[in-house]
């Protein structure tokens, strides 16, 4: 049970890390899946407003 276990957290661990992976690849092919892992990853961040009022 526990080499099942080790071997069930291994590929979750891969399947996590590959598409963080092959966003660092420049390649054109890939160019479509880096930008979505580029929005993906700007999800839940607050931006800064560009208007300027008086503070």
């Amino acid at each position: 049970m526990e080499k099942g276990l080790v071997g069930l957290l291994r590929t979750a661990w891969i399947a996590a890390i590959l598409p963080i992976l092959k966003a660092y690849v420049p390649s054109s092919r890939l160019s479509s899946f880096h930008g979505a892992v580029l929005e993906f990853s700007k999800r839940g961040k607050i931006m800064k407003s560009s208007s300027q009022g008086s503070d």
